[in-house]
């Protein structure tokens, strides 16, 4: 499966990442202000729960599934821009998740991550 490094990250090629947001510290600064890095930790393990039961169906969802593991642990760290290095990987996949189980503050997050806000 291809892939493209973008600023240290391994991005999927299949996913919709917009080329032109490369810099995860730029997304952050972006976000900082408004994203309580507790509540979103809070929101991603919600929607952890909500992904682990898809993996039996979607096994080829693993690594973004991950992703978002490592986001949650990065955000209960307080660590903001490795948080959004982690939700970029996460990718559309737990974007539409996001959405869907009405984790708002994930979603946007994830959103701004790949590329789409």
């Amino acid at each position: 499966q291809p892939t493209t490094i973008v600023k240290g990250d391994y991005i999927d090629q299949r996913q919709s990442i917009n080329p032109s947001v490369t810099n995860i510290h730029t997304i952050w600064q972006s976000l900082a202000d408004t994203t309580d890095l507790d509540l979103l930790a809070d929101e991603l393990d919600e929607l952890k729960s909500a992904l682990a039961p898809l993996l039996a169906t979607q096994p080829e969802h693993l690594d973004e599934f991950k992703a978002v593991v490592e986001a949650e642990k990065s955000a209960r760290e307080g660590d903001g821009p490795k948080t959004v290095g982690r939700l970029r990987r996460a990718g559309t996949w737990a974007f539409n998740a996001a959405t869907s189980v009405s984790t708002s503050l994930a979603a946007e997050v994830i959103k701004q991550s790949i590329g789409l806000g």
